[in-house]
């Protein structure tokens, strides 16, 4: 069952992020109002980010629903990965960094100020960790694609 929700979820965020992409044209400062709008939590975020984390620690006792819950994962950070290389491109940028890699680290920061931010509501709004530091990130990570190149 865990592994169906994770599907359907898994769906919607890859579906918000591809919105969000293909709206970057649109926006005056696109890069920050795709994390902004990526990192709004509702009650269902919320109410995910629960069961997922419980269902992780499950997970990390039980080797074969890790390989399960592994697989799983791979398959969204594909998802993110190919996303990620549209973002650059929309971007004027190329990456030189490995981009699963890359997928796994704004896996990473999402989820761990995700976590912060529902701890400390008052103290780090849900938003801010991914609109400071991962346009940076990005920047970092990647390079302007020359003209004509």
């Amino acid at each position: 069952m865990f592994f169906a929700l994770f599907d359907l979820h898994a769906q919607r965020v890859i579906d918000h992020l591809t919105q969000a992409v293909d709206e970057l044209d649109t926006i005056d400062d696109p890069l920050r109002t795709v994390l902004r709008r990526m990192s709004t939590v509702d009650e269902t975020e919320r109410r995910w980010y629960l069961l997922s984390t419980e269902f992780t620690l499950h997970a990390i006792r039980h080797p074969a629903t890790a390989r399960t819950l592994a697989e799983h994962d791979r398959r969204l950070r594909e998802e993110i990965a190919h996303l990620l290389a549209r973002l650059f491109d929309r971007l004027g940028r190329r990456p030189t960094v490995d981009l699963d890699s890359l997928a796994r680290l704004t896996t990473a920061i999402h989820e761990g100020s995700l976590a912060q931010s529902l701890v400390e509501p008052d103290q780090l709004p849900s938003d801010q960790l991914a609109v400071t530091y991962l346009p940076m990130l990005l920047d970092t990570v990647s390079e302007p694609v020359p003209p004509g190149g």
